[in-house]
C-alpha cells in the first residue's frame, strides 16, 4: 500500500505561523545580551532552591520557547523530504537532539524574566550609589547651610532623606569602603592594607542585585578601590584608575553616561560611580583657581600638590587658609559635575525610576585637631574624630520617604537600605552577612555605632571609636607602631562640636561594655592577597609615598 502524501499546509497559514515565530523570538532579542551576561555571572552564586523559585515566574515564556520550537518543527516535518529523511535512524537521531538543542538555545531568550525581573515587580527602581571620597559633611549642603557650595546636591536633598548624623566605619579608604560596598567592618573584611583583597566569601550588594537581574556597573577612581582589592564582586563591569586624582569627576560624569546609553534598557540597573575629587592633592579645575584666588594665592601654588608652595617650615595660618580654599574648591567642583549627572538622567527618562545615593568613605582632618605627632593635622586616617568620620548620607528618589534624621547611621547601612529599596526583605541581608540595617525614618535608632582605624600599611595603628546619644570612647591600642597595653582611652561629648572631657568611668563604661560586645559579635574574613601586576606594587608605593602615606 503506498504512503499517504501529507496534507499541504496552506501557503498563507505557513508564512503567518513562521512570521509569528520570527516575531516572538525577535521580541525577546534586544535583552539577549544582558540575560545572558546576568545570567553567567548569578548562576554559579545561586543555590539550586533559589533558583527552581526564580524558574516559577519564567514557566510562561519557557514553555513559549518549547511551544515555538516545536511548532518550527512540525512546519519542517510536513515536507515530504523531511520526512522522508526522518527514516532513516541516524538522522532521526540527530533531530531528536537538534531539537532538543534548538529549545536549549532559546532558553535564555525566554528566560529573560528570570535574570531581568526586579525582585520588587515591575516597578523596581536603578540605583545609583554616588561616592564621594574624602567627602566632609559640613561641606554638603543639605538645606541649613555648608562650607561649601553644593546646590545640585542641596535641590536632591530638598525632596529626599537626609541622615545630619552619618559616620564612617573608618577614617580611611581600606577601613571605609568595606562597610559601603560589602556592610562589614574593617575587622571583619581583613582589609588593612593595599595589597590585600577582599574575600570571596564576603558578599556585596552588587553581588545580591545580580542574582536579581540587575544590570550591575562601577566606576572607581580610587586605586584602593579596585579589581585587585577584590570590589569587582557582583559588577559584570569595573572601571577603574591605575592612578591617584587621574581622572577629575567631569570625566566620571561622561564614564556614567556613556555605559547608561550602551545598557540594556530592558532591565534595572545598579551603578557605582566612587569619585576622587576632594583627595589630596587639592587640584580643582584651573578655571575654578582662576576665579577663587588672587593673583598672589596662585604664585603660592606648588603644582599638583594641592597645597602652598613651601620648604620644610610649618603651614602659616595663610597657607592652611589656601589650603582649605582649594579642598573647598574640589568640593564646588564635583557638584557641579553632580548636577550635570542628574541632568543626564532626566534627559534619558532616569530620573523618575532611580534611587541616587550619595556619601563618602570618611572625611578630612584640616588642622582642626592634633594628628599622632601632636601637631595639627590635615589628611586622614589619622584620628577617629568627627572631621574625619562624618561623612553625608542622602537618599533620594522612589520609595524614599521625604525627611531629615539625627538617628545615629554608618554607611555600613548602604548595602541593606539598597536591598530594602528594591523590594527584598530582611531575610536577604541576613543571608548576605550585612552588618548595617536598613535606614527607615521610623525605625527605633540604635544606640551605638563604631568606626575603626585599623591600618598596617602606612603608619601601623589600631583604634576604635564607639559613638552613643551623648558621648564617645576612642580606644587607641596601635599608634605610630607603638602598642599600648591596656589602650590609651578618651572621651568626648557629641553634643554640638566634639569636644574631649575629662574621662569618667561611669560615663565610658556603658560604652566600653557596648565596644565589646560588638568585638564578640564580629564574623572576620580571611583576606586575599592582590593580584597586582608584575612591577604594579613598586609604582602603587611610589604613588603613596608622593603623597605623604608612605616614608
Amino acid at each position: 500500500m503506498s504512503e499517504r502524501p501529507p496534507t499541504p499546509l496552506p501557503v498563507p497559514l505557513g508564512r503567518a505561523a513562521a512570521l509569528l515565530v520570527a516575531l516572538l523570538v525577535a521580541q525577546r532579542v534586544p535583552a539577549l545580551a544582558g540575560a545572558v551576561a546576568g545570567w553567567s555571572a548569578a548562576l554559579p552564586r545561586t543555590s539550586a532552591r533559589a533558583l527552581a523559585m526564580a524558574m516559577v515566574p519564567a514557566l510562561p515564556e519557557l514553555l513559549l520557547a518549547a511551544a515555538c520550537t516545536l511548532l518550527l518543527v512540525a512546519l519542517a516535518a510536513r515536507l515530504p523530504f523531511v520526512r522522508r529523511m526522518l527514516r532513516h535512524p541516524l538522522i532521526a537521531g540527530a533531530a531528536a537532539v537538534g531539537t532538543a538543542a534548538a529549545v536549549a538555545a532559546l532558553l535564555p531568550l525566554a528566560s529573560v524574566r528570570l535574570w531581568s525581573a526586579p525582585p520588587g515587580g515591575a516597578e523596581a527602581p536603578n540605583v545609583l550609589l554616588v561616592v564621594v571620597d574624602t567627602l566632609r559633611a559640613d561641606h554638603v549642603d543639605t538645606g541649613t547651610g555648608a562650607l561649601a557650595h553644593t546646590p545640585h546636591v542641596a535641590a536632591l536633598a530638598a525632596g529626599g532623606q537626609v541622615w545630619t548624623r552619618a559616620r564612617s566605619q573608618g577614617s580611611c579608604t581600606i577601613n571605609g569602603s568595606p562597610a559601603i560596598v560589602f556592610s562589614r567592618y574593617a575587622s571583619e573584611s581583613g582589609y588593612f592594607r593595599y595589597d590585600r583583597a577582599l574575600p570571596a566569601e564576603a558578599t556585596s550588594i552588587a553581588e545580591v542585585l545580580a542574582e536579581r537581574g540587575y544590570q550591575t556597573w562601577a566606576r572607581s577612581t580610587n586605586p584602593h578601590v579596585s579589581v585587585a582589592n577584590g570590589f569587582d564582586q557582583g559588577f559584570a563591569g569595573f572601571e577603574e584608575d591605575a592612578d591617584w586624582k587621574d581622572t577629575d569627576a567631569s570625566q566620571v560624569v561622561d564614564d556614567v553616561l556613556g555605559w547608561l546609553d550602551r545598557r540594556d534598557p530592558g532591565a534595572p540597573f545598579y551603578a557605582m560611580a566612587w569619585f576622587i575629587d576632594p583627595h589630596v592633592p587639592y587640584d580643582p579645575p584651573q578655571a575654578s583657581i582662576e576665579a577663587a584666588l588672587t593673583a598672589e594665592q596662585r604664585a603660592r601654588l606648588e603644582p599638583r600638590h594641592g597645597f602652598p608652595n613651601r620648604s620644610e617650615s610649618p603651614f602659616t595660618d595663610d597657607d592652611r587658609a589656601l589650603a582649605r580654599t582649594l579642598y573647598r574648591l574640589e568640593v564646588e567642583s564635583w557638584d557641579d559635575a553632580f548636577g550635570r549627572l542628574l541632568d543626564g538622567l532626566e534627559a534619558r527618562g532616569l530620573r523618575d525610576d532611580t534611587v541616587i545615593i550619595i556619601t563618602s568613605d570618611h572625611g578630612e582632618l584640616l588642622w582642626e585637631r592634633n594628628g599622632p605627632d601632636g601637631d595639627p593635622a590635615v589628611g586622614h586616617g589619622l584620628t577617629l574624630y568627627r572631621e574625619e568620620i562624618a561623612v553625608p548620607l542622602i537618599l533620594a528618589g522612589p520609595g524614599v520617604a521625604p525627611g531629615r534624621s539625627d538617628a545615629l547611621v554608618g554607611n555600613i547601612d548602604v548595602p541593606p537600605t539598597i536591598a530594602a529599596l528594591v523590594g527584598l526583605g530582611p531575610d536577604v541581608a541576613e543571608a548576605a552577612g550585612f552588618q548595617g540595617r536598613a535606614l527607615d525614618l521610623g525605625a527605633a535608632p540604635r544606640d551605638v555605632l563604631v568606626s575603626e582605624l585599623v591600618e598596617e600599611q602606612y603608619r601601623d595603628q589600631r583604634a576604635r571609636a564607639i559613638e552613643g546619644a551623648t558621648h564617645k570612647l576612642v580606644e587607641i591600642d596601635r599608634l605610630e607602631g607603638q602598642t599600648f597595653a591596656p589602650p590609651r582611652r578618651e572621651l568626648l561629648a557629641v553634643d554640638g562640636p566634639e569636644t574631649p572631657v575629662a574621662f569618667d568611668e561611669a560615663t565610658a563604661a556603658p560604652l566600653r561594655q557596648a565596644l565589646d560586645d560588638w568585638a564578640a559579635g564580629l564574623q572576620p574574613l580571611t583576606p586575599e592577597a592582590s593580584v597586582l601586576a608584575p612591577g604594579q606594587r613598586e609604582g602603587v608605593e611610589a604613588q603613596l609615598r608622593a603623597l605623604g602615606y608612605m616614608e
